[in-house]
């Protein structure tokens, strides 16, 4: 409910999103740590725990150290 009733100003005019959360929305920064928190959890975690790379995240900002030639030895090519 809270998704639908986001609005915004523009030179004098109102307008409603049709989709997505807009910018600066008091549900968006909380919808994006959940979802950040997710991916780390599927994704970022198991390589973090291998030592293939070294990850930090701060907020919305991140940065990802690797090293490619240990990143992608596991890896299979696609064919």
């Amino acid at each position: 409910m809270i998704l639908n009733h986001n609005y915004f100003q523009y030179k004098d005019k109102y307008f409603k999103p049709t989709k997505d959360i807009a910018l600066g929305s008091p549900i968006s920064s909380t919808l994006a740590e959940i979802y950040h928190q997710f991916f780390e959890e599927r994704t970022i975690r198991h390589w973090m725990e291998n030592g293939e790379i070294n990850y930090r995240r701060y907020g919305d900002d991140i940065i990802i150290i690797f090293d490619k030639k240990k990143l992608t030895k596991n890896l299979s090519p696609i064919t």
